[in-house]
């Protein structure tokens, strides 16, 4: 809006990180709520990737693999095909990549993943683990303990720090957010993947071209949530309540979204075809064997207008 004199005008405005959103009116100082709807924005965000080997932990990393050809662009590995060895002579493919063979082909550069040889920084810090890829303190006693040859874990960092970005900003001058996404209630395991022209294609396929996800560990979210609150919970009257996660069906339901399709089918104005797409659309949302178990909803809601442990509407049983 070009006139800012207009009071009456709402103005949208891009901003590239929390920090630089006003928490305070311009002109009166007075404290401005802020209110976050993440939909389907966790998913993709990056993801550390770690799999459990004899030699213990090890984080799955992007390589360039040499092979010969002469069009193909597709990768040479898919993300559980990881038995090869461990050490992989880099410096010798590159030398080798556009040697020309006996057949007059060339050899071209494909993306792979592969198990380094030892612990990185991040597997270390991300999975509380010890430089031979063992848990460390309480660690131990979580379930990837039991874990098999082969099992992966993924861990998602800057998730867990918009998470407490929220939860502190929420803190701090009030309000709400809502998270929805596909994921879990207890980690993430093997689920990054990529989806070109709405087919899901190799993750390493055409880097930048394919829009790569990966399911969101709400568990994590809500715990890294969580422990800002307990950090900053000398004022009661900014502290923060959580509700969820919880299936996106049972959500949808509780608000009414049931009902709310029964009184559209009904409807004189409503043509057949109308109504059955309506209830083709709804059993999409609703139902656990379409959207409605694998997305989960997650809400975090400030107490300093509503009050401790009120619960918002879409969380309280239908």
């Amino acid at each position: 809006n070009d006139d800012d004199d207009d009071d009456s005008a709402i103005t949208v405005n891009w901003h590239t990180n929390l920090t630089s959103v006003p928490t305070e009116h311009k002109t009166t100082n007075e404290s401005i709520p802020t209110f976050f709807l993440c939909q389907e924005f966790i998913d993709a965000l990056p993801v550390h990737s770690f799999q459990k080997t004899e030699d213990g932990w090890r984080e799955r990393l992007v390589d360039v693999d040499m092979k010969s050809g002469t069009s193909s662009t597709t990768t040479t590995s898919s993300p559980t095909d990881l038995k090869r060895p461990k050490f992989v002579n880099a410096d010798q493919d590159r030398k080798q990549a556009f040697d020309a063979t006996a057949d007059g082909t060339s050899r071209k550069p494909r993306l792979r993943f592969v198990l380094p040889p030892d612990t990185t920084p991040a597997a270390r810090t991300l999975l509380n683990i010890d430089k031979d890829g063992s848990f460390l303190g309480a660690a131990k006693n979580n379930k990837e303990d039991d874990s098999q040859i082969g099992d992966i874990v993924e861990v998602c960092p800057e998730g867990m720090l918009i998470a407490q970005d929220i939860s502190a900003r929420i803190r701090q001058s009030s309000g709400a957010a809502i998270i929805i996404d596909y994921g879990s209630n207890q980690g993430s395991a093997d689920s990054l993947r990529a989806f070109s022209r709405h087919k899901q294609v190799h993750v390493l396929s055409h880097p930048g071209q394919v829009d790569v996800t990966a399911d969101v560990d709400f568990l994590a979210l809500k715990r890294s949530a969580e422990a800002i609150s307990d950090n900053n919970n000398n004022d009661s009257n900014h502290s923060c309540d959580f509700h969820g996660p919880i299936t996106q069906g049972q959500f949808l339901a509780s608000m009414g979204a049931v009902e709310r399709v029964v009184k559209l089918i009904e409807s004189d104005d409503t043509t057949d075809k109308q109504a059955q797409d309506l209830y083709s659309a709804l059993e999409r949302l609703i139902l656990p064997e379409h959207m409605g178990e694998r997305y989960k909803v997650l809400a975090i809601s400030s107490s300093k207008y509503s009050g401790n442990n009120t619960i918002p509407a879409g969380f309280t049983t239908p």
